[in-house]
């Protein structure tokens, strides 16, 4: 979560507006699946601000309850089962496809393992310096692994080059985003799903460009070529 409610309420606010102009722009069916994350981010950028407004007394406990539960879904659930089964929409080389399934497969153990704990209670809301902290608990000693695998991994493998060069960008950005954390230093998440939004955007835009031009979609030129 970042610094505060207000910079949350802002950052929701932005990538809700990219979020719609993303799935307005969106033309192929298989794009639909990565042309919702922006939404996603945006669903959680506001959750994350009521969890902040009920740790500081403005709304009911209820509703941070809500809100938390909202927050976790989406983070440790929806992200890790969403974020590979997108890429391996817009992928049609057999090998890549086949990797990014495994990933798919380790994203979908991670987050039931995650919901189960959820369902169980064991979601928990620390309140540190500049950011709170929303952990779940796992079963499996290796979950956490499988999550990270599933949402990061899976751009590497990318057909496009655009999602490859992104990904390597993620796991840079992501790593820097934990060590700040585990060092107690404010929580800046909700800048890098800012920026990833407009990525997506701009990766939609961008392939719909391509389609005008050569009249074929880019994973349709890679499975052609490859």
């Amino acid at each position: 979560m970042c610094l505060s409610p207000e910079v949350d309420i802002v950052a929701g606010t932005l990538i809700g507006f990219v979020a719609i102009e993303t799935l307005r722009s969106t033309q192929a069916s298989r794009m639909r699946p990565i042309a919702s994350i922006p939404a996603i981010f945006a669903i959680h950028s506001f959750s994350s601000a009521f969890i902040w407004l009920a740790v500081q007394g403005h709304v009911s406990q209820t509703v941070g309850d809500i809100a938390t539960a909202i927050y976790a879904v989406i983070a440790f659930v929806l992200l890790p089962i969403v974020v590979p089964l997108s890429v391996l929409a817009i992928t049609s080389h057999s090998r890549r496809r086949q990797m990014m399934i495994v990933l798919s497969v380790a994203g979908v153990i991670a987050g039931i393992d995650f919901a189960i704990n959820m369902i169980h209670g064991n979601t928990n809301v620390l309140a540190c310096h500049y950011y709170l902290d929303v952990r779940v608990t796992s079963t499996l000693a290796i979950t956490s692994t499988l999550y990270g695998v599933a949402t990061c991994a899976v751009m590497l493998l990318s057909e496009y080059r655009p999602l490859r060069l992104w990904g390597v960008v993620n796991v840079i950005a992501v790593a820097f985003l934990y060590i700040r954390l585990e060092n107690g230093l404010a929580s800046i998440w909700c800048l890098w799903a800012a920026l990833t939004s407009f990525f997506v955007l701009w990766m939609v835009k961008e392939l719909n460009r391509q389609h005008e031009e050569v009249g074929k979609w880019a994973w349709e030129l890679d499975s052609q070529g490859k």
